[in-house]
Order: structure tokens, then C-alpha cells, then sequence
């Protein structure tokens, strides 16, 4: 479960960072690239409150 949870998180993570790199770069549609950056913030935000809400108990 918890490596499972692990390797979610680093593959979010990554994709992330990839959607932050192309926003940087300005290449393309920004407002499409500003979206990515937003939606996966918000899942890296979920994630992590999931992660004490369920190593908290």
C-alpha cells in the first residue's frame, strides 16, 4: 500500500515538474500549460492531505 502510494506520488511528481518546465519555456498554448500546472498541484495537494490523514490515525 504504501509503495504503491510512493510510486503515485514520485509519477505525479514528475509529470508536475514536466508541466512547470513547458509552462517556463512558453512554448505552445500557455493558458492549456497554467491549467496543467494548476490541476496537478491541486492532486500533489490531495495526495499529500490523504497520506496524513491516513498515517495520522
Amino acid at each position: 500500500m504504501v509503495v504503491l502510494t510512493v510510486i503515485l506520488y514520485i509519477g505525479v511528481l514528475a509529470i508536475w515538474l514536466l508541466a512547470l518546465v513547458n509552462l517556463m519555456r512558453g512554448t505552445g498554448d500557455k493558458a492549456q500549460a497554467r491549467r496543467n500546472v494548476l490541476y496537478l498541484t491541486v492532486v500533489l495537494v490531495v495526495l499529500t492531505v490523504l497520506q496524513i490523514f491516513i498515517h495520522g490515525r
